[in-house]
């Protein structure tokens, strides 16, 4: 297996993680946008960056939290990021 394709395992691997954490308990909807591994994934009527997905799992959002942060994005002008986001919500 070359580089490329470690790498297109490891960020299935990412998202299959990331669908566990988030998605458990539903019927999921998922695939890569494109067929480009790695770059956009759709799971639900939701699409995510594997750099989302990452900042999502590395600061530990929960479920809901994570879901209030995508639904308030759309809404943001500013383009608060995933780990700014959760620190305020924090405070």
């Amino acid at each position: 297996m070359n580089i490329i394709e470690q790498w297109e395992q490891a960020t299935d691997n990412l998202r299959d993680a990331f669908i566990d954490k988030y998605f458990s308990g539903v019927v999921v909807d998922s695939y890569w946008v494109g067929d480009v591994v790695g770059e956009i994934t759709f799971i639900n009527d939701h699409f995510f960056s594997v750099e989302d997905m990452v900042n999502y799992l590395r600061y530990d959002y929960s479920a809901q939290e994570m879901f209030q942060r995508e639904d308030e994005r759309e809404d943001d002008p500013h383009g608060m990021n995933i780990k700014t986001w959760k620190k305020l919500k924090a405070e």
